[in-house]
Parts: structure tokens; sequence; C-alpha cells
């Protein structure tokens, strides 16, 4: 009777153990945020991600700054600061946003306060993927604005992911293009 009990539990517990054999996804958790290079041809590997399946044709319809213009058409930040957008799956600060930099420098000189960056995600890859991603996107813009002479400590840095979409008529590549995005606000 006890080996009958010893066997059926062992039986039960083998299946069990067998039922959750699925792996569970790796997570890179030995690139610190403050480490990683914000500028230049830096960027974040999308092709790692099975949600982003169409990442390729996307990318390649777009310009490095997501066919956004650098007039202020497109602007989220407030108190007379500028939006700075970003290609897909990238952080790095291209060219064709540099007047949206300068302008916020310009503002940045004549206010004392503090500032919030806030990284903002087009819905494409998963939360975990899209807070990393907005968190490094606010990182680049702080350290372009610190590379100018602005003081780092005047800098908070958040990341909403893709929580916060300017744009949702999300059939169009322009429309994606406006949720890459860094805000600036006053504290």
């Amino acid at each position: 009777m006890k080996k009958s009990i010893f066997y059926a539990m062992s039986v039960l517990l083998l299946v069990f153990l067998t039922g959750c054999s699925q792996k569970a996804p790796e997570l890179n958790t030995s690139a610190n945020i403050s480490d990683t290079p914000s500028m230049g041809n830096a960027g974040v590997n999308v092709g790692e991600h099975d949600e982003m399946t169409n990442a390729d044709a996307l990318k390649a319809k777009m310009s490095p700054s997501g066919g956004l213009p650098n007039d202020g058409t497109y602007n989220n930040s407030t108190d007379g600061f500028q939006s700075v957008y970003f290609g897909f799956g990238d952080f790095s600060i291209v060219n064709d946003m540099q007047k949206a930099i300068d302008k916020n420098i310009q503002t940045l000189k004549s206010y004392s306060g503090n500032i919030k960056l806030e990284g903002n995600c087009d819905e494409f890859g998963t939360d975990e993927f899209n807070y990393a991603l907005g968190l490094k996107r606010a990182k680049a813009v702080k350290d372009a604005l610190v590379a100018q002479g602005i003081a780092a400590e005047r800098f908070t840095i958040v990341s909403l992911g893709e929580s916060t979409p300017v744009c949702t008529n999300n059939t169009t590549d322009e429309c994606y293009a406006q949720n890459r995005r860094v805000d600036l606000h006053k504290q």
C-alpha cells in the first residue's frame, strides 16, 4: 500500500513538473541604462522580439526620424519645449531632430527649474521592451542637453512606454511615428 501511494505521488509530481516545462523568456539584466550609448548609430535590436515581425518593413519605409518634420508641427511637449522624435525601435538622436534639441536648449537657458523627460513608444513590442526603450530615449535626450552645458541634476527621466499615444489612428506609419518621442515638461 505504501509503495502504491509512493508511485502514485511520484507520477503526479512528474506530470505536474513536465506540465510546466515551458521556458521563461530571458531578460537582459546585465545592461545598465546609464552605461548604454545614447547618441550616434546605437539602436535597439528589434529582431529578437516576436511581436515585431513587420519591423523591417516599417523601418524601410520611414526616415531615421520617423518621417516627422522638425518644424514643430507635431509636439506633445509643453512650456515652450519641442518633442524629440525617434526612428522605429531606435533611441539615437538623428540629425533631423537637432533643431528640436537646439530649441530646447534655448528654452532651458531662460528657465532655471527642473524638467521631466518622458520617453514614449509606439505599440509594437512587449510592455517591458517599450518601457526600457522609453527610458533609453529619455536618457538620450538628457545626454544631448547635458552635452550642451545644461546641468544633469535638473532632469528627471521617466518612461511611459506605449501608454500615452498621441495618435491612435494606428493605420499609418506617420501615426506610429508620432508616438515614438520624448516630451519635455516643467516640474
